[in-house]
């Protein structure tokens, strides 16, 4: 890894130059993985001046092209078209230029800000600030009712920008989404066949857990192996209410902030490689089904829906739009269509999530291919008793609310 340590401290040191700040980027340092995967070469990296210093993280693509939904140069572009040019689009179009602080404004915060994007032949790289020294720290395996309300939350405000969006400056959205990378569908096949084999495995789980309930959605569960096959289609946009999507908000891609009693205060999400156009259900189902519990889930439904739904129809009147469309029915009957998307990447993601460092990293080592049947195996073969009762506790909630 010197040769690329290297080449991103030169990187940003000549980005520095050109920006004109007075900077000295030290030699970057390798993140510790501490036992868990991380998708692209991560870098500790400090920059030094006479008026201070900025400490960020940088991002390179993988040394070697890895399993995945799009290709790693595909997936840089969608997340510096994010940093660069959307974020700033979408909320200047909210607050429209006023003067002062704008309550829509704060949305932009939730992001981590953009040091530097760059591209060559050789790699790419994304800088972005390095979070800890402000006091936020990675979401824990499992997030608590106060964790989810506030994710939920600044979704939804988040979401609401793609709507006021499209009513004030709906050509310069659409050509934004138009140069986002759509998910690649050969390269979903291979995680539909896998997925496939994870859906049979929590229909198992769930019949050995749930007989009584398996003999009633018997026709359904049998029904189930023609799901994966619409893992890319339930991404299709679907007006008036798709938006741009984060495209794998879950714990895994949060950090948070807590006040002196523990309790989470604020939160900035990262990692919007997958950032799609496409149903907020994409977004919404997947917290809602790897993020949290099933007691928290099921016992505060309508609560942490609320939560969403409130705060994108805060947002939206905050900006003057008249909102007609957004109504939370709408966007429960989108959420029943479109929510077994997070179903489907649920069953696959959450095993892995859940693993810790001594499987996550034999996992890694046995079956480095993510979308090998020898990894669909050992992951079934690790899978906890906490996450089969998670993934037979979900089937049934799909079964129960008719969402399957």
């Amino acid at each position: 890894m010197e040769a690329e340590a290297e080449w991103v401290r030169t990187t940003l040191q000549r980005h520095a130059e050109a920006t004109g700040q007075q900077l000295v980027v030290a030699n970057p340092v390798p993140f510790d993985s501490r036992g868990f995967e991380f998708f692209s070469p991560l870098f500790a990296v400090e920059a030094r001046g006479d008026s201070g210093g900025v400490r960020l993280v940088a991002k390179i693509l993988p040394l070697q092209e890895v399993d995945h939904y799009l290709s790693a140069r595909d997936l840089y572009r969608n997340e510096s078209l994010f940093y660069g040019a959307f974020l700033r689009f979408l909320v200047d179009t909210a607050v429209r230029g006023e003067a002062g602080l704008h309550p829509i404004q704060r949305i932009e915060s939730l992001f981590p800000k953009l040091f530097c994007a760059h591209e060559d032949e050789r790699q790419c790289l994304l800088a972005l600030e390095d979070l800890t020294p402000l006091g936020f720290e990675h979401a824990p395996k499992i997030l608590d009712l106060a964790h989810m309300k506030l994710a939920l939350q600044e979704l939804g405000g988040f979401h609401a920008l793609s709507y006021i969006a499209k009513k004030r400056n709906p050509e310069m959205f659409f050509d934004l989404v138009k140069r986002l990378n759509p998910w690649d569908e050969e390269k979903c096949q291979q995680y539909s066949l896998l997925i496939r084999g994870m859906v049979r495995f929590a229909a198992d789980l769930f019949r050995a857990s749930h007989p009584a309930d398996a003999r009633k959605h018997a026709d359904r569960l049998a029904a189930l192996d023609a799901l994966a096959d619409q893992f890319v289609k339930l991404t299709e946009p679907e007006e008036p209410l798709a938006v741009l999507c984060h495209g794998d908000y879950n714990r895994n891609n949060v950090m948070f902030k807590y006040d002196a009693g523990g309790r989470p205060t604020s939160l900035k999400m990262f990692d919007l490689q997958l950032a799609t156009y496409s149903s907020p259900a994409i977004d919404l189902s997947l917290v809602l089904f790897m993020s949290t519990s099933p007691e928290v889930r099921d016992a505060h439904w309508d609560e942490l829906f609320d939560a969403y739904h409130r705060s994108l129809a805060d947002t939206v009147a905050q900006s003057g739009v008249v909102e007609t469309e957004y109504s939370k029915e709408a966007m429960a009957r989108d959420f029943g269509r479109f929510c077994v998307h997070g179903f489907l990447v649920t069953t696959f993601f959450l095993p892995a999530t859940m693993m810790g460092p001594e499987d996550s990293l034999r996992v890694a080592r046995e079956c480095p291919r993510e979308t090998s049947a020898a990894r669909l195996a050992l992951q079934q073969q690790l899978c906890s008793d906490e996450v089969k009762r998670r993934l037979a506790g979900l089937l049934k909630v799909m079964l129960d609310r008719n969402f399957l």
